[in-house]
């Protein structure tokens, strides 16, 4: 069976393959040597964005949708906002086995992030990504500094990482709904 521990799926994978070996006595023994998978729990962290308002559900699929109660804010609060929460997303979920898990997330708010500055403008997301690039790349009007979501390209088992000795808080719940 599976457990639910600190935001992680735990479980032993089935269907691992086995060691064959000859014992002292010629007899053939099997060992089977599992890795404990940690993985994400995407449905319940998609239910947490549906409450939030970040995706929507349909009959079998979650769709991403714009907030509306953004397009208010400019344009790199926006994105700073959506840039937080995949970070500390990302971060939270840094040691996951699957890391593919983290793929369909980062599409969910990437497309959030570009609908919403596509109700502020009154644009399609495809006008949006022309205006901004695929990072979604404005600056500060006041300071100059560059502000953009962060686009992953890669999602290697080799970036795995396990961020000991910090505190990081479970994400979708110590976030300020508007």
């Amino acid at each position: 069976g599976n457990a639910h521990f600190l935001g992680y799926d735990l479980f032993l994978p089935k269907g691992q393959p086995t060691s064959l070996y000859k014992g002292k006595r010629g007899s053939v023994t099997r060992r089977c040597q599992p890795r404990l998978r940690f993985d994400i729990p995407v449905s319940k962290v998609t239910d947490i964005y549906i409450k939030c308002g970040y995706v929507k559900q349909l009959k079998d699929k979650v769709r991403p949708i714009s907030r509306a109660a953004y397009a208010v804010l400019e344009d790199h609060a926006i994105i700073s906002h959506y840039r937080s929460r995949w970070l500390g997303l990302l971060n939270y979920y840094s040691g996951c086995t699957d890391r593919g898990r983290l793929q369909y997330l980062h599409y969910l708010l990437h497309m959030s992030c570009a609908m919403t500055l596509g109700h502020r403008h009154r644009l399609s997301c495809s006008k949006i990504f022309k205006k901004y690039g695929k990072k979604l790349l404005t600056k500060v009007p006041s300071t100059g500094v560059p502000v953009c979501f962060p686009y992953k390209t890669t999602w290697k088992q080799s970036e795995r990482k396990w961020l000991i000795g910090k505190q990081v808080p479970q994400p979708q719940y110590y976030y300020v709904n508007f």
